[in-house]
């Protein structure tokens, strides 16, 4: 063969052999045949068993019980345990209502694995008598109890001030008369209630008033037991027609309520308003009588007198009044000479001789006291008398230099002039004396000195009556303004008791300031230099103070 000669052929022994159906190449080796697949089995593997989450809380509820609102602060601690075996979420805690009393801290740890545990709090801190609810929400993965709620209980203990009525209004308190309002001021805690200070504040003019009842609560501070209550008065007395407010301050250890307080408001009025009016008349008929002193130190006084005796009596001619003139001393109650009058001839002469009564009378002057004398039964110008005319006025004129020495009052004299005429108005005296309260030098003469005409002065302005100083330098105009007071109404009689404040007085629709309320005579009296002419319109308007005690039984 060709080639072959290279080539050795060697046998195989037979155990060496290749099986039959092996085809050996000489090139690569056959790789293992892959093994076959294990036939499947008829039943599963089991799985493994779910795992959850399970929540355990170690309070089912919490109760404070009962904590002083006085500071007193208690703690409750709460713990969150996950028993599952699987990790617990905790997504939400909180207090459902959100009471201020009370205090969440959060979670320690929101994600706990199984058999972890983590705390939170709850604190309570009242501030008054109360009684507070609330509750904790813990929200979480837990799959059967997603939501714990946790109910909280607790009570506060504090004093509680209450204050009733803590508004009172009066109404309309007629003026003259009172409102009065108790204010109780009570303790609804249950803990002793200290009250340290009440004030009282009041509008201006303070026309309410507050008593504490001392005699029966004693001073502050007051200490009000549980359940007790202590009362005070609150008085309105008006004085116009303005209206009042006022309130009370109680300053406490109430936690809450520290100063509280209680308002009160009231009006006033009067039960009438009324208008008296008149008309001003002149008097047609007038009785003079002139008082003189007849002492050493009045020879100038009298002079001056007489020598302007026309400018007075001129006044009630010219008017056309019907007068009478007497004249009498200050120690003797007797007419010095006749009656006087538009008829009796020479007049002034007449009057001069009367007049000029002397130097030689008492030094101790009782002008007042011999003018009662007068006018007494049986008396020169007593009623009854030729003198004292029924329906004329009776004026009585007091010339001294000299403070009067009568014994009654100055109100007992009044009152007696008065008693002779039937209405006050129609009896007047008036004053030529000393200024008050000093007296006065003469103008004329160096020497001559008039002291203070303590007495008459007075008696005048009970009277309605007018002073004329003995020292004034126009005699004549002083004695013509003394007789034109003398014959128009200076007096004008009420028909009711008014409020003095409350006093109008309207001339000819004027309002004019002249005057004075006489609450004696319960009369408007003009005063000093000013008196309604004749012929005037006078309006008096004035409010009328409440009979308190018919208001009351009504």
């Amino acid at each position: 063969m060709v080639g072959c000669s290279d080539y050795k052929i060697h046998a195989l022994k037979d155990d060496a052999r290749p099986p039959p159906d092996i085809v050996v190449d000489s090139a690569e080796p056959e790789p293992d045949p892959e093994p076959e697949p294990e036939p499947e089995s008829d039943t599963a593997p089991p799985e493994p068993p779910p795992t959850y989450p399970d929540i355990e809380v170690s309070h089912a509820i919490i109760d404070f019980g009962n904590l002083n609102a006085f500071g007193d602060v208690d703690t409750e601690v709460v713990t969150v345990k996950n028993v599952g075996d699987a990790d617990l979420n905790v997504t939400d805690l909180r207090l459902n209502t959100g009471s201020s009393v009370y205090t969440l801290t959060p979670l320690g740890s929101s994600i706990l694995v199984p058999s972890q545990q983590s705390d939170f709090s709850v604190a309570y801190d009242p501030v008054t008598y109360e009684t507070n609810t609330d509750s904790v929400t813990i929200t979480s993965n837990d799959p059967d109890e997603p939501t714990v709620t946790i109910p909280i209980a607790g009570n506060g203990s504090a004093p509680v001030i209450e204050i009733d009525p803590d508004y009172h209004d009066f109404g309309t308190t007629l003026i003259g008369c009172d409102g009065e309002k108790e204010i109780i001021i009570s303790n609804v805690g249950d803990v002793d209630l200290i009250v340290s200070a009440l004030d009282f504040f009041v509008s201006f003019p303070a026309e309410m008033e507050i008593s504490l009842h001392e005699e029966i609560n004693g001073p502050l501070p007051w200490t009000i037991t549980p359940g007790s209550s202590k009362n005070v008065l609150i008085g309105h007395e008006p004085y116009d027609e303005l209206t009042d407010s006022g309130f009370i301050e109680v300053g406490s250890n109430d936690p809450i309520t520290p100063l509280a307080r209680a308002d009160q408001v009231a009006d006033g009025d009067f039960a009438l308003d009324l208008i008296d009016d008149f008309e001003q008349d002149e008097v047609t008929s007038a009785d003079i009588l002139f008082v003189i002193d007849n002492s050493g130190s009045m020879g100038v006084w009298q002079t001056a007198l007489t020598d302007n005796f026309n400018s007075f009596i001129g006044v009630f001619a010219v008017t056309g009044v019907d007068y009478q003139i007497g004249v009498i001393t200050t120690d003797d109650e007797t007419f010095q000479g006749p009656i006087l009058s538009d008829t009796t001839p020479d007049l002034e002469t007449e009057f001069t001789d009367q007049a000029i009564a002397g130097t030689y009378g008492s030094s101790m002057e009782k002008g007042l006291h011999y003018a009662e004398l007068a006018t007494l039964s049986g008396g020169d110008a007593a009623p009854g008398s030729d003198f004292l005319r029924t329906d004329a006025k009776f004026i009585i004129i007091f010339v001294s230099d000299e403070k009067d020495w009568s014994s009654k009052t100055d109100l007992e004299y009044a009152t007696h002039f008065k008693s002779l005429k039937a209405t006050d108005s129609m009896a007047v005296t008036h004053a030529v004396v000393g200024d008050a309260p000093s007296g006065c030098d003469s103008p004329t003469s160096t020497w001559a000195r008039a002291d203070y005409g303590e007495g008459y002065i007075e008696v005048s302005d009970l009277m309605g009556g007018e002073f004329v100083s003995l020292c004034a330098v126009d005699w004549g105009a002083e004695l013509e303004g003394l007789a034109h007071d003398s014959i128009l109404n200076r007096s004008f009689e009420l028909t009711d008791i008014p409020y003095e404040e409350t006093i109008v007085v309207e001339v000819d629709g004027s309002e004019v300031t002249g005057w004075t309320y006489n609450d004696i005579e319960n009369s408007v009296d003009f005063m000093g230099s000013y008196v309604p002419t004749s012929g005037t319109e006078i309006e008096i308007s004035y409010s009328v103070l409440a009979d308190c005690d018919l208001f009351d039984e009504e």
